[in-house]
């Protein structure tokens, strides 16, 4: 398998070297996960920078988030399957496979593309976080700039289910 990896602090653009790595073996309560998508967020940055709140082990595989279809499972799993499309937020998901626990794993319904599942674990968190942080309320209004982006529209859709209007 192929990873992209960093050895020691850096940014993404001169830290990391794309290398051939031995396929994880999984544990009985993990899965293998053939990756299939993986966002670039901020935070992604902050990982290889040494600035994020998860700390590097080097040689480390870049990544926190991704999605992907399973492709073994350990002895003990037992709400997933061989073929299930999952997305995970982890340690390390920027390789082509990756070992994951099971309680790690988010089930994803076929039709939605591998791309839009990568974003679910990470960005969900962050939006609802950034959200709260914000000290909105129903009847209120929030400014967002930046609203293109996939983070953004999570803050708006959750703030509408909330009240709370959105001018981004």
């Amino acid at each position: 398998r192929k990873a992209l990896i960093f050895n020691t602090p850096g940014s993404i653009k001169q830290a990391l070297q794309l290398v051939a790595m031995p396929e994880p073996a999984i544990t009985p309560s993990q899965v293998l996960v053939r990756v299939k998508a993986r966002p670039v967020n901020p935070s992604d940055e902050l990982f290889a920078l040494g600035r994020y709140r998860k700390k590097a082990v080097y040689p480390q595989i870049a990544g926190l988030e991704g999605s992907g279809i399973i492709v073994e499972c350990g002895a003990d799993v037992t709400k997933f399957n061989i073929g299930d499309h999952v997305a995970f937020r982890a340690v390390g998901t920027w390789a082509e496979k990756v070992a994951i626990e099971e309680q790690q794993l988010i089930k994803i319904e076929r039709p939605i593309p591998f791309e839009v599942s990568a974003q679910v674990a990470l960005n969900g968190i962050t939006a609802q976080a950034l959200l709260l942080q914000s000290g909105a309320k129903s009847g209120e209004f929030l400014l967002l700039d930046a609203a293109a982006t996939s983070l953004s529209y999570l803050i708006i859709q959750l703030a509408g289910i909330k009240g709370i209007d959105v001018i981004a």
